[in-house]
C-alpha cells in the first residue's frame, strides 16, 4: 500500500458539533455502517479508556499539534484518525452522550476542563 502525501493538507478549525465519527470504524465492526452517535460513544467509552483520555484532556488542555484526521465527504465532516479523541472531546462538551454510569465522572470533568461544546 503506497504512503499517502499529506504534506499539502490544510488544516482547519471545525465546530465539534460538525464532527462525525467514521461509520466503519475498525476499533469496532460489530456495531456496523449505520451506527448513531450515541451508540458509538457508548461502545467506545466501554471498551477504549475514554475516560483516561478525558482526564488528560480535562487537566492538561487539548494539544493541538495532536490533529484529527477528518476528511469532508459532502456535508460532512468524518474523523478517519482520531476518533477516540473525538469521543473524549463529546463528552466533555456534554457528559449526557456518555453511558449513564459514566454521566457523574464525565460532568466532573467537563466543569474542570471547561470544554465547549460547539
Amino acid at each position: 500500500m503506497p504512503l499517502i502525501n499529506s504534506d499539502k493538507w490544510k488544516a482547519a478549525f471545525v465546530s465539534l458539533k460538525q464532527l462525525s465519527f467514521h461509520p466503519a470504524n475498525p476499533r469496532l465492526p460489530e456495531l456496523g455502517d449505520h451506527s448513531s452517535e450515541r451508540e458509538i460513544i457508548h461502545e467506545m467509552c466501554k471498551r477504549s479508556k475514554v475516560d483516561i483520555l478525558a482526564r488528560a484532556i480535562s487537566e492538561k488542555g487539548y494539544f493541538r499539534n495532536d490533529r484529527l484526521i477528518v476528511l469532508k465527504e459532502g456535508t460532512k465532516h468524518v474523523v478517519y484518525e482520531g476518533n477516540r479523541r473525538l469521543c473524549a472531546l463529546k463528552v466533555l462538551a456534554n457528559p449526557d452522550l456518555a453511558p449513564p454510569q459514566m454521566h457523574t465522572s464525565f460532568r466532573r470533568l467537563s466543569e474542570k476542563g471547561q470544554i465547549a461544546a460547539n
